[in-house]
């Protein structure tokens, strides 16, 4: 909005805005019926990330999926082809409570899905801000980056965890790697975090 205020462009106060087609709508509605969410108020946990330092780590997901389901929450695990391996093992760890849509739906289809959600767990991600336009709430982890960056979920309800270290922000994108070797700045951040942060919207 700085960039293009000589251009009269104004922020209109709201998040921003995803439009879906009735097709991604009608399917992810479809699946969500067969898998017996449809009435469901589900949390969906997206795993993924395009850089290995932005993803939280797999045991603190399978442990934040148990908890979850322990506590009688249904699941949904979302994600691309690459992330059927580790959905998979999420949805594994909750037991009959997790159902995994990873490589099964597009963009649109996913977006449809994060809409009829409870609530949303992601990190610093393209779900993140996809859960955002479509108005669902969101706990979002944030490790190499930082909300001075301005990736941060925007005028959405959110909550962003993440821990203060010396060597954060290491990155504006995200990297294959900790530079430092001890990627502290997700793994100091445990599911009994995040299982607080959701208890605002799944109370």
């Amino acid at each position: 909005f700085e960039a293009a205020r000589g251009l009269d462009v104004k922020p209109d106060g709201d998040p921003a805005e995803l439009y879906l087609s009735a097709a991604a709508r009608e399917r992810a509605g479809q699946w969500l019926a067969q898998h017996g969410l449809a009435d469901a108020p589900f949390v969906v946990l997206a795993p993924g990330a395009a850089h290995f330092t932005k993803r939280w780590p797999l045991e603190h997901w399978s442990e934040l999926a148990r908890d979850l389901a322990a506590g009688g929450r249904e699941l949904l695990v979302v994600g691309g082809p690459e992330d059927v391996t580790a959905g998979d093992a999420i949805a594994r760890a909750a037991g009959t409570r997790a159902r995994s849509a990873d490589g099964l739906f597009s963009l649109q289809e996913t977006a449809a899905a994060l809409a009829a959600a409870r609530a949303v767990v992601a990190g610093d991600t393209g779900v993140m801000h996809m859960a955002t336009a479509m108005r669902a709430p969101v706990v979002t982890l944030f490790g190499p980056t930082v909300r001075a960056f301005g990736f941060a979920p925007y005028r959405a309800p959110a909550t962003v965890l993440e821990r203060e270290l010396p060597c954060r922000p290491c990155s504006a994108q995200g990297g294959p790697a900790c530079p430092l070797g001890h990627h502290r700045c997700l793994r100091d951040i445990v599911p009994a975090d995040v299982l607080g942060a959701l208890a605002r919207w799944t109370a």
